[in-house]
């Protein structure tokens, strides 16, 4: 007596590509964060024809796509799944993957029960997937399930293969394969459907009709014609496991969970880029939800100074992941700099020392590979600095320029060393209403500042700007020096202070409700934007370890940012330049300032007699 062999079923083997693990980092920085909830993905099998492949369930970086449609990829047929993606190792080792199991087991089963499959048989297939994302060293701990449900009564019977060429005529073949192709077009998660052959005994009828399973009859259920097809990953005719229960084993055979190990295989530029936006992608999860970390790193930078104060800025920037950095310097690297300015070296200095721009932006690639930096070796014309009408032309190139750079810029810190360069990138910037900050050092004293914007019909300043606060032009700050004038002598920490204040108050000023062009603001206001308080200006001191926030009001004769020397600018630029470089002057008569001190020298000379009565006196 011959038994009757039962029909089996083998399970799936799990296949999860580079670019799914990918994904789910980024999703998981994100979408997800610290959320427990099941994440929705697909799957994709294919039918299978070799008996020695396993039956393939591939997740893909497009297995996160919420349409079908756009997650099937080639001619595929597609499961859905549930992620559930867990904060902690700890967390992913104490899951219970079994009961997971369990939970879609059931919903399986009611589906079914309930005849939910009919018209969505995407049910039948499901699959569920724990995961532990351990972001630093790019290891993926991850567990898959297959829920199957285990017939309890009668097993099925499981009749002879045959391959369809023996049951089937060419015609009702081609038939077949172009309806299922058609049907998993509208239904990407097709895993069953019927074959209906009855209109092949017709003249006129089709050889085969393949439809939905919301088609079927109760009359299709005794005639032979009809078939009713399932989507079969397995290639294998016979499998030997008596039980599928769905939790899948590693290759050798125990329940335990895998890991894919990716750091050895990622490029180490795009593993810095990661490695940078993970640290700034984490404030969203608790501390900092609403941070702008795209036009952050969208913001372009223009750093006029590339010493001290400068290298600090562009290590600040850097860390909030800004892309784009320019420098500006004419100096070189001198041996008393690679301890004080962060990102010089000792071989900077040799042979008369590298240019300071160009070496600071290679340096900035050398520590991020994926920031777009350069270096300009350039000089600023500065006021009250003489210049010969033979160089004139020339510092009128170099003022065309700077013009063009402030213009291609979002951003430009005044960061040199002397008063007077910070002029002109001053006037330029207010005329092309451009962010504009300003970090200034003493010897123990510092001060961290932004200037303001055109407002209103009158074009007036909406705060003041680094001379908004002066009563004299700027004049040559290095002529007759001592060498201790010179240099920049003040503590070395004071440039650290000075720059993270002057970023840090770029980022708050970005993240303001009114935007980076808002006037003053209550310095003590910690809800001004999301990020804090938005001064105008900080001064601290490390002397006393304090600082100080003002509100810097702008000043109608400044000879910087004022409406007179901005319209001049836009429309004589060179009587404007030529003016301030050889006689700073002019600019206090432009402005009115030299009135302003003829008025207050007048009132200095006007004798006031005071007549106090004797009873005034007494009761004084």
């Amino acid at each position: 007596m011959t038994s009757t062999p039962v029909l089996k079923f083998a399970p799936f083997s799990s296949s999860a590509d580079t670019a799914f693990w990918h994904s789910l980092s980024n999703r998981k920085l994100t979408d997800y964060r610290l959320s427990k909830e099941a994440q929705p993905i697909f799957a994709s099998f294919a039918t299978g024809h070799r008996p020695d492949m396993p039956a393939r369930a591939a997740v893909s970086a497009e297995s996160f796509e919420r349409d079908p449609a756009a997650a099937r990829v080639g001619q595929v047929y597609l499961m859905r799944g549930d992620l559930f993606n867990t904060n902690t190792l700890d967390e992913f080792k104490k899951a219970d993957i079994a009961a997971m199991t369990q939970t879609c087991a059931g919903e399986i089963a009611r589906a079914i029960t309930s005849g939910d499959v009919l018209s969505d048989n995407s049910q039948l297939h499901r699959f569920v997937l724990l995961t532990f994302s351990d972001l630093k060293k790019y290891k993926f701990y991850y567990w898959f399930a297959f829920p199957a449900l285990v017939p309890t009564d009668t097993p099925l019977t499981q009749l002879a293969l045959q391959p369809i060429a023996d049951s089937l005529t060419e015609e009702q073949m081609s038939a077949i394969a172009a309806g299922v192709t058609a049907l998993c077009a509208s239904t990407p998660t097709l895993s069953a459907f019927i074959v209906d052959m009855r209109g092949s005994d017709e003249d006129d009828g089709p050889a085969a009709a393949v439809l939905p399973l919301t088609d079927m009859a109760p009359e299709m259920f005794d005639d032979e014609r009809v078939l009713f097809a399932v989507m079969d990953a397995s290639g294998v005719a016979a499998h030997t496991s008596k039980h599928v229960k769905g939790v899948e084993k590693d290759s050798k055979g125990r329940l335990v969970p895998r890991v894919c190990d990716l750091a050895g295989t990622m490029d180490p530029t795009r593993l810095a880029t990661t490695a940078v936006d993970l640290n700034l992608k984490l404030m969203r999860w608790r501390l900092m939800p609403s941070v702008d970390l795209e036009r952050i790193a969208a913001t372009k930078c223009l750093l006029l100074g590339a010493g001290t104060l400068g290298c600090n800025v562009a290590r600040a920037l850097l860390g909030w992941g800004v892309r784009h950095i320019t420098f500006v310097d004419n100096g070189r690297v001198s041996f008393s700099n690679p301890v004080r300015q962060s990102l010089f070296q000792f071989e900077d200095c040799l042979d008369g020392g590298k240019p300071k721009a160009e070496t600071a932006a290679l340096r900035l690639r050398q520590i991020f590979p994926g920031v777009t930096t350069r270096g300009i070796v350039m000089s600023i014309p500065m006021a009250g600095h003489p210049v010969s009408p033979a160089a004139f032309p020339q510092t009128m190139a170099n003022t065309r320029k700077l013009q063009s750079l402030i213009s291609e810029h979002d951003v430009v810190f005044l960061l040199t060393d002397t008063r007077e360069a910070r002029w002109l990138p001053t006037v330029i910037a207010a005329a092309e209403n451009k962010v504009c900050m300003t970090a200034a050092l003493g010897f123990d004293t510092y001060v961290a500042m932004r200037h303001g914007h055109p407002s209103g019909p009158s074009g007036n300043m909406t705060t003041g700007c680094y001379f908004c606060n002066d009563g004299t032009a700027p004049q040559n700050s290095t002529r007759d020096r001592t060498l201790d004038q010179q240099c920049t002598v003040s503590r070395p920490g004071v440039s650290m202070i000075a720059a993270a204040t002057v970023v840090e108050l770029l980022i708050s000023l970005m993240h303001h409700p009114q935007g980076v062009t808002v006037g003053l603001t209550d310095p003590s206001d910690d809800d001004a934007s999301p990020m804090g308080a938005v001064p105008q200006q900080i001064r601290g001191s490390v002397s006393g370890f304090s600082s100080m926030l003002f509100a810097g009001h702008p000043f109608s004769h400044c000879i910087a940012c004022s409406r007179k020397v901005v319209d001049l600018w836009q429309s004589d630029p060179e009587r404007l330049l030529r003016d301030a470089v050889n006689d700073p002057k002019l600019l206090e008569d432009l402005t009115g300032i030299t009135e302003m001190k003829a008025l207050v020298d007048n009132l200095a000379d006007i004798d006031i007699d005071i007549d106090i009565s004797d009873d005034e006196a007494e009761a004084n």
